[in-house]
């Protein structure tokens, strides 16, 4: 009983599997019968013109080059070669003189294997060529039509070189571009003379090169007044045998006009002109950077500084016989010839002897180095340990050196004469006048 009873629920599940399959593939061809007909009608490839269309395109294709269309497999870049610029291009100048300006700052660039050279503004372009007829290698300039082109530009105290390779096809489209940045390197003095035409011999360079220096003018920075206070502490310079004298600091600029060196301030009128700054001022030398008119030629020149010439006499044996006169003069014999000395006088060195310099006239001459020799300047008199004395400053004739000076008075009878009443000097003894005093005070005005 319990085996029939099995068997019969076998055959109801496989009766019910079957009924399922065959539900589903009844459903399968009922989809296939209602959405067969839409998808045969909307599809290109079952219209009318399907074999028209498919032949067409084999026409097409048949007619179509090689590496083109469907079969452009290879790559169509031209392969140009870039060549390495660094070691071709050497910057040869640049035009930095203050009174530049900035906005068309121009370099020069020179090529080693052809040594041509060319001035450039920065920013600009110019082409490269490296195809020659005539077979040679290395570069040249060239106007227009070469792939390759240079632009300078600057960055700090560098000069950086853009360049760029192009290849345009017939159609206006780049085929090929590459670009690449360098710095140049930059060439010294005696490597640029294979691209340049020495400047040693121009004559602004060599009155450079032939100036005297001198330490700072000790008159002036002791007894000059407020109209020297520019000048005080400065080196001097004299550029010529006329005794052209220039005071110069760090900074300062001197232009070759007329023929000789003259301060200015830097501007569009001194462009034109061979231009030369200070670069560094020290006790022994100062630096000058000189440009030519084009900037390009430009040089750093070191000039010594002399400390001044040592005196070849005792100031003892120009002074003898010293004795007070009044608070402010005394007499004395000066170099054999009695003389009236007064607070104030300078007393100069000619090649004849020496001499007070009486007018403003031969102070001011002495004064703009027209003329020169030791100088004795008498700043009166000073009691020191009880005893009267002159003194004064004496200076070397180039007027870098200075010694304070102190000459004892001649005593009479074992009284200081400082302590003495003073005499009225002979008018006739005399080599002023008495207004001199006041012309001394007018001179100190004026300079």
């Amino acid at each position: 009983m319990q085996k029939q009873q099995i068997s019969f629920y076998s055959s109801i599940r496989s009766l019910q599997l079957g009924i399922f399959v065959l539900a589903l593939l009844t459903a399968g061809v009922a989809c296939f019968f209602i959405f067969y007909p839409i998808v045969y009608e909307e599809t290109p490839w079952h219209s009318s013109s399907l074999s028209a269309e498919i032949r067409k395109q084999e026409r097409t294709f048949e007619l179509l080059p090689m590496n083109e269309g469907p079969l452009a497999l290879l790559d169509q870049t031209p392969y140009v070669p870039y060549p390495n610029l660094a070691d071709e291009i050497v910057l040869l100048g640049r035009n930095d003189r203050p009174d530049a300006p900035k906005d068309l700052m121009k370099v020069m660039l020179g090529l080693k294997s052809s040594k041509e050279h060319r001035e450039m503004v920065i920013g600009d372009r110019v082409f490269l060529n490296f195809s020659h007829p005539d077979g040679r290698r290395g570069a040249s300039f060239d106007t227009f039509g070469s792939p390759l082109w240079i632009s300078p530009k600057i960055l700090g105290s560098d000069v950086i070189l853009e360049s760029a390779l192009e290849v345009i096809g017939e159609d206006e489209t780049k085929l090929l571009e590459e670009k690449r940045t360098f710095t140049l390197k930059s060439l010294g003095e005696w490597e640029r003379a294979s691209y340049l035409e020495d400047a040693s011999s121009l004559d602004f360079l060599s009155e450079l090169q032939n100036v005297t220096g001198f330490a700072p003018d000790r008159v002036l920075d002791l007894y000059g007044g407020d109209s020297y206070k520019r000048l005080k502490h400065k080196p001097r310079f004299q550029f010529n045998s006329k005794g052209q004298m220039v005071f110069l600091s760090r900074g300062d600029t001197l232009v070759w006009k007329d023929c000789r060196w003259q301060l200015t301030n830097v501007s569009k009128k001194t462009r034109d002109f061979p231009l030369a700054r200070v670069q560094s001022v020290n006790g022994s030398e100062i630096s000058f950077k000189v440009w030519d008119q084009s900037g390009f030629h430009s040089r750093e020149l070191r000039v010594p500084i002399s400390g001044g010439q040592p005196l070849t006499f005792r100031i003892e044996d120009v002074f003898a016989r010293i004795r007070q006169r009044t608070m402010h003069s005394v007499s004395c014999k000066l170099a054999g010839k009695s003389t009236i000395l007064r607070k104030g006088d300078w007393v100069f060195h000619t090649p004849s002897g020496w001499k007070v310099l009486k007018s403003a006239q031969e102070l001011s001459q002495f004064l703009d180095y027209r003329l020169q020799g030791e100088l004795f300047i008498f700043d009166g008199l000073e009691k020191v340990k009880g005893s009267a004395h002159m003194m004064g400053h004496l200076f070397d004739r180039t007027r870098s050196m200075c010694q304070k000076v102190r000459l004892p008075l001649v005593e009479k009878k074992g009284v200081i004469a400082a302590k003495q009443k003073p005499k009225q000097p002979d008018e006739d003894f005399l080599l002023f006048d008495e207004d001199f005093d006041e012309d001394l005070d007018d001179f100190e005005e004026i300079y």
